[in-house]
């Protein structure tokens, strides 16, 4: 659902961040009229499987790190461990994205469907055959490093919130003397 309503908008983004388009209004108009319902989901499938792919790894290792570092059926999860946990779930989900990523901006920067991609297959298949595998992580390492900090921060005030607001939970991050 997350990708239903995302997709238009950045397919909006990405046309006006590469300059086919100098009004977000202008730009959803044309994409809606000119391309149809295909115009608005431009790159829809490749940002379906950047979800899929950077939200299983995230939660996934986010689980699996906590449970090394802590009892596996404690009841919340230390502030330390939440640090740690959401910075390298963070990398692991932009990582493990990042080529899908590749491809919903190579099939979205085009001006109409088909323009030079007909879809993220067609556009990895191109990609790869003129530039190597590797092009699809092409740009990775900016993200890795701002996913670190960004992850570890959602995490721990995750975690905090979710302490402060279900007390009964017990000792642990959220945890605050009267």
């Amino acid at each position: 659902m997350e990708t239903v309503l995302y997709s238009p908008f950045e397919a909006a983004k990405i046309q006006l961040q590469v300059g086919h388009y100098t009004s977000a209004l202008k730009c959803f108009k044309t994409l809606a009229v000119e391309g149809g319902i295909r115009g608005l989901y431009l790159g829809f499938w490749a940002l379906m499987g950047s979800h899929i792919c950077g939200n299983l790894a995230f939660f996934t290792s986010y689980t699996m790190i906590c449970n090394a570092m802590e009892e596996p059926d404690a009841d919340n999860v230390s502030s330390s461990t939440a640090f740690l946990a959401g910075g390298i779930a963070n990398q692991l989900y932009y990582f493990f994205g990042h080529p899908f990523d590749t491809l919903q901006s190579c099939t979205m920067s085009q001006k109409y469907h088909g323009e030079r991609y007909t879809g993220p297959l067609d556009c990895a298949i191109k990609l790869v055959r003129g530039n190597g595998i590797m092009v699809l992580w092409r740009g990775v390492l900016p993200n890795l490093c701002a996913a670190f900090p960004g992850g570890a921060a959602c995490m721990v005030t995750y975690e905090l919130v979710h302490d402060h607001l279900d007390p009964d939970m017990g000792s642990g991050a959220g945890d605050h003397e009267s």
